[in-house]
């Protein structure tokens, strides 16, 4: 008997899910599920505003409000991050309207620089490392 081969058993089998729960209630509720997408569509969610969350999709932001059943055709798209950042640590202050992350860069800290040095990388034409000393144990 053969069985179709999955290249990436992880992707296809796994999935994230948003739920909102009450915190407020003496009762205890069920949680409404609000979305679920496969891990690689969402790695972080955060709050915007009482009723707006946003999650990461690779290095695309979307908003999403809470009171539309059908998210997938009410998420906007709020900006995309530089190709090669890789955000996460989301943080966003409403009062100041300001989206803190952490990225990841070359040595001169510019993010708009990424993909040049990325590229720059791969293309090297070799593997080694150089080492100034060796370890002596």
């Amino acid at each position: 008997m053969n069985h179709p081969i999955s290249t990436n058993v992880y992707e296809s089998s796994t999935t994230r899910s948003v739920y909102l729960l009450s915190l407020d209630s003496t009762a205890t509720p069920a949680p409404i599920q609000l979305f679920s997408a496969r891990s690689s569509e969402i790695s972080e969610v955060l709050w915007l505003t009482d009723d707006i969350f946003a999650y990461l999709n690779r290095s695309s932001l979307y908003s999403v409000p809470i009171d539309t059943a059908e998210w997938e055709l009410e998420k906007t798209r709020l900006l995309d991050f530089p190709a090669g950042v890789n955000p996460s640590g989301l943080q966003y202050e409403p009062k100041s309207d300001i989206l803190a992350y952490t990225g990841m860069v070359w040595g001169d800290g510019a993010f708009e620089d990424v993909p040049m040095y990325d590229e720059a990388y791969e293309k090297r034409g070799d593997t080694g490392l150089v080492f100034d000393e060796l370890l002596i144990r």
